[in-house]
């Protein structure tokens, strides 16, 4: 009888297989959110980058009294590599990260900096007035400063509680 050399990493990877396999079957039975509305472990941003090898920066969007503020994770970018615009409430962020070139004597073990070109569409929670909207590009982070409609501002009344 021929004595067999246990192998943990031989009989640990099917498992872990078989593990990543049925998450990827979870988290498209639910679309990304649990059935009580949270998020599951990975954000759009990673949804997004399991389709290919493209870059799609992260945006928080938050609101303040009279106006919306966008930020958006672009490192390495400069403003001339970043395109916005604005139709009606729709905010489109487009653009292009480009990667390094491997200079000769290297090569990548890991590689986990993206890169390519990259198209986000946000629909604002609000009308706003474009003609005032500021943006400014700081150490890679890109800061949008969107003020609400006057009018729609003014519409908005408090109700007393009796």
């Amino acid at each position: 009888m021929a004595i067999m050399k246990w192998e943990p990493r031989a009989r640990i990877e099917p498992l872990r297989h078989m593990h990543e396999e049925v998450d990827k079957l979870f988290d498209s039975f639910f679309d990304g959110v649990t059935p009580f509305g949270r998020a599951l472990r990975r954000s759009p941003v990673a949804w997004a980058l399991e389709a290919g090898d493209n870059f799609a920066p992260a945006i928080d969007l938050k609101e303040r009294e009279g106006e919306f503020v966008l930020t958006a994770e672009l490192p390495g970018m400069t403003k001339d590599d970043v395109e916005l615009s604005i139709e009606e409430n729709t905010l489109t962020l487009k653009g292009e990260r480009k990667s390094e070139e491997e200079q000769e004597g290297e090569h990548y073990h890991r590689r986990e900096s993206f890169k390519g070109l990259f198209e986000r569409t946000i629909t604002l929670p609000g009308e706003i007035d474009a003609e005032k909207a500021q943006a400014r590009m700081e150490n890679g982070v890109l800061t949008l400063t969107l003020p609400k409609l006057a009018e729609v501002i003014e519409k908005r009344r408090k109700i007393a509680i009796e």
